[in-house]
């Protein structure tokens, strides 16, 4: 009856904080939401992927009203750093060109976009547009965790309702941020793997649904590629193979997850976005990805030297930015709120250990050790090579939030 009470509770205030957190937070004040809203735009006219001419320049128009409301309301942007570009050579009366926004991949925004058309075809104001996309994301992602709790035990359930009710998965998850489906997908992979090894069944339904999930939730960041060993223990239940046939599977999937994320490092640009402190020229000129590898290549002790020395030097940034640091990581929440958070959690690890049947997830501890450690070697690695200058002392560029989808699988290893 306890466990329900605060089931309920934590629904509660889910439900109430997200209102707020759609409402009262202006427009674009959280990270990148102005980039992910332009692309939201472009997907409501069937520009899913962004065409180019002739002369190999980007096809994205966007109308003119738009782009007016984005500029008005993006005070907190840095001027020099606009994560849209605009061809002013392009302006008609109607439409404007934007190119940034096209590196996003449309399927996280057709919800948004559809939703965006329609009340674009009614004449709404670009406000009632922009808050209607918000809302309809956080209904989205409210509906995903609510399924994923589907016949789970209420101790594991309050795994997934404590990191949801993080200040920085609300911020995020009632956005236009893609990260929105991300956490959302990592939590429902977490909860149905935990269901699946808890029940010890797996119908061919709930495998679709775990792969589907698992493709979208790497496509969001491909550096939480090694969560693909989810799929590989659940396989193990399902067909029932001895565990030295298993562990061959396992240490074949863990190696191609290996090179593929070598591959993404070596061919894949992502967002260079330094530590929220420095956006010189010279610094942005010093970045190299190639000597940079290089660099990791013929440098291994001083490049895991730089991983440690970032981990001391930005534990508590990392931290505080998971739990949540609102605006561009410039608005800090009060000290008392990290502490309560972390409080919170340490009852919740408590709770989960008492359970009499935690003893049935033993033998995940090698599995879930090496998809955190591997999933954090590539997320710094990626940082390294493309947001911080060749042979830093500092691994710049990492966020907390970068980090969430970790929290749940942590939280089951202190409970062991």
């Amino acid at each position: 009856m306890l466990f329900k009470i605060i089931r309920y509770l934590f629904w509660a205030y889910l439900v109430i904080s997200l209102f707020i957190y759609i409402f009262y937070i202006p427009p674009f004040e959280k990270p990148d939401e102005n980039l992910h809203f332009l692309r939201a735009v472009s997907v409501s006219q069937g520009n899913f992927i962004c065409k180019t001419d002739k002369y190999n320049k980007i096809i994205n128009q966007i109308p003119i009203s738009i782009y007016q409301y984005v500029g008005k309301n993006s005070k907190n942007i840095n001027p020099g750093k606009s994560p849209f570009f605009v061809d002013k050579e392009n302006i008609n009366q109607d439409m404007i060109q934007e190119v940034h926004s096209c590196v996003l991949p449309f399927f996280y925004y057709l919800a948004t976009g559809a939703s965006m058309a329609m009340l674009r075809v009614w004449h709404f104001s670009p406000e009632i547009i922009f808050y209607s996309g918000r809302l309809i994301n956080a209904v989205i992602v409210l509906l995903i965790v609510f399924l994923s709790l589907k016949g789970l035990p209420l101790t594991y359930q309050l795994i997934s309702l404590y990191v949801f009710s993080w200040p920085m998965v609300l911020y995020q998850i009632s956005s236009y941020s893609k990260d929105a489906y991300f956490i959302a997908l990592g939590l429902y992979l977490f909860n149905r793997f935990i269901f699946i090894i808890y029940h010890k069944k797996l119908n061919n339904l709930e495998l679709i649904l775990f792969i589907i999930s698992l493709i979208f939730f790497i496509l969001a960041r491909p550096p939480y590629i090694f969560f693909g060993i989810l799929l590989l223990v659940i396989l193990k239940v399902r067909t029932n193979q001895n565990l030295r046939y298993f562990n061959k599977i396992l240490f074949l999937g863990t190696t191609l997850a290996v090179f593929l994320s070598l591959w993404f490092l070596l061919v894949n640009k992502v967002y260079i976005t330094p530590f929220n402190t420095n956006h010189s020229l010279a610094y942005y000129a010093q970045i190299n990805p190639q000597l940079q590898f290089i660099y990791v290549l013929t440098h291994p002790i001083n490049y895991l030297l730089t991983f440690l020395r970032s981990l001391a030097s930005f534990s508590v940034f990392y931290l505080k930015s998971c739990i949540g640091i609102f605006g561009y990581l410039s608005q800090p929440l009060p000290n008392y709120v990290y502490i309560f958070f972390l409080l919170i959690g340490a009852v919740i690890i408590f709770v989960v250990r008492k359970d009499r049947k935690i003893s049935f997830f033993n033998h995940l501890k090698n599995p879930l050790i090496a998809i955190i450690i591997l999933t954090v070697g590539v997320l710094f690695s990626a940082m390294y090579l493309y947001s911080s200058p060749v042979g830093a002392p500092l691994i710049y560029g990492i966020q907390g939030r970068y980090l969430i989808n970790l929290v749940p699988l942590i939280i089951l290893l202190l409970a062991f």
